[in-house]
């Protein structure tokens, strides 16, 4: 059977970004390996001939227009390879990978993502370096698919050469050598190449939530799983885990959000160490969880507390007839939360309540990752000028978003990859078609984040245009440019 791992890191581009990369190649090297059965190999992830500067996008073949940035921002591979005949060991990250502004990295069931999004280069660079194992006798091809290289901007190149690597796994042979010892003789040993610490568990919340968790360990950001109705993973050796692998890290904390950006309490405190695989408990808003179940009076109106043997937890309250119960094992009371799907950081119910009713629409994996996530964990992502039918959010210029393109002229501020400018962006909002629509966008990702990230600080939609900028790492209120 075939397995994939995918390396993510901007996933991503418009249908109109498109430049042409005549001599780029992607490559495994060294493309040809023979080892044995248990053998550990490497092979390096290269990118080749990436153009400093390009022509436009628009007409490479008109000679009046400017030449713009061509450097790499972004890369996007599905790597093939048989499991069969060979298990994965290690991916080290080279110097570009670990620098980068975005990064999630996910292992799982021989399925590996890394989202990145790193500084400008061009030239040749390694990505990664990955380490197999030899499992059994056989050849394979292990093959590059779905290659995407993108610019700065998010824009495409085409004609992408790739070159898969050939393996040859050997049957184990043993070879029975007599040596006469020699004075001072030095055995050396081999490091075994680390596993990643495993978890798996379930996040006690007073709703429902899916979504996904990230691993951290300080502010670096280590694994990330799919949370589906409170629960990732699972603990049999078929079940997915959430994979961390943090070389180095061994002691340190790991803590665990809730779509990278939400800080879950944990059971007990959790510490790294490799190879392990522990089941955790997570909390969500376990502060407030605790404010309720610590209340306990037996006046009228009061709150009353019982335990079952199983350990579930039952709050009631006599004043008003309501109950608040939880069950199952739990431990903490379920109540309704009207905006669940809302980030919980956004300050004025009134923006919670307009994000949870609008339909947030993005055009690009990008803007998902960056912003998206962090307002809203349902979004429709769409490649298609679709008509507006209702209320809605649209996250991403006219480049990365279809419908932003589509309706551009309707807004007041025309954004364009050149306004507001570099790491700016706009929150306006017009009707179209008898609907709200807000608008989040900016002159490139950094612009929308800004937008985004400052609307969840409003205290209702704006009158009038707001222009932002992103420095050192947050957001500020600018004149219009």
């Amino acid at each position: 059977m075939k397995w994939k791992f995918l390396l993510i890191p901007i996933l991503l581009m418009s249908l109109v970004g498109i430049c042409y990369g005549e001599n780029i190649t992607v490559e495994l090297l060294p493309s040809n390996i023979e080892a044995n059965i248990g053998d550990t190999f490497n092979l390096s992830l290269i990118v080749k001939n990436v153009p400093e500067i390009v022509k436009s996008r628009i007409n490479i073949f008109n000679p009046n227009v400017p030449e713009e940035d061509g450097k790499c921002a972004g890369v996007d591979i599905y790597i093939c390879y048989d499991s069969n005949i060979l298990s994965l060991s290690n991916i080290q990250l080279s110097n570009i990978g670990e620098s980068a502004d975005l990064k999630m990295v996910n292992l799982s069931s021989g399925f590996i993502s890394l989202a990145w999004l790193f500084n400008p280069v061009y030239g040749n660079f390694t990505i990664a370096t990955i380490s197999f194992k030899g499992l059994n006798p056989g050849e394979t091809n292990i093959t590059l698919k779905n290659v995407v290289i993108s610019t700065e901007d998010g824009y495409e190149y085409k004609n992408v050469s790739t070159y898969p690597a050939t393996v040859v796994i050997k049957p184990y042979t043993t070879t029975i050598t007599v040596t006469v010892p020699t004075p001072n003789l030095v055995i050396g040993t081999t490091t075994p190449p680390q596993l990643p610490a495993q978890y798996y568990g379930k996040v006690i919340s007073p709703t429902p939530l899916s979504g996904y968790i990230v691993a951290k360990i300080g502010n670096e950001s280590y694994g990330s799983i799919p949370l589906v109705n409170n629960t990732f993973g699972g603990p049999t050796y078929l079940d997915e885990k959430l994979l961390v692998y943090a070389p180095g890290q061994d002691g340190a904390e790991v803590t665990f959000y809730l779509n990278g950006s939400i800080l879950l309490n944990s059971s007990d405190t959790i510490y790294y160490k490799a190879g392990d695989i522990r089941n955790v408990t997570l909390y969500y808003n376990a502060e407030n969880i605790r404010n309720v179940t610590s209340s306990s009076s037996t006046s009228s109106g009061s709150e009353s507390t019982s335990s079952t043997s199983s350990g579930s937890e039952s709050i009631s309250s006599t004043s008003s007839g309501s109950s608040i119960s939880s069950s199952g094992g739990g431990g903490s009371p379920v109540f309704k939360n009207p905006y669940p799907d809302v980030a919980p950081d956004i300050k004025s119910i009134k923006i919670k309540e307009i994000v949870h009713k609008a339909k947030l629409i993005v055009g690009s994996n990008i803007d998902v990752n960056l912003s998206a996530k962090d307002l809203k964990t349902t979004f429709v992502l769409t490649n298609k000028p679709l008509d507006i039918e209702e209320d809605c959010i649209l996250i991403g210029g006219p480049v990365a978003n279809p419908i932003v393109k589509k309706y551009l002229e309707i807004f007041p501020v025309k954004v364009t990859n050149e306004y507001p400018g570099k790491h700016r962006g706009v929150i306006e909002v017009t009707k179209i078609n008898g609907h709200t629509v807000v608008l989040l966008a900016g002159s490139d990702r950094w612009g929308t984040k800004a937008a985004v990230e400052y609307f969840k600080t409003l205290e209702d939609i704006p009158d009038r245009p707001i222009f932002v900028e992103w420095r050192d790492g947050k957001v500020v209120k600018i004149n219009r440019p």
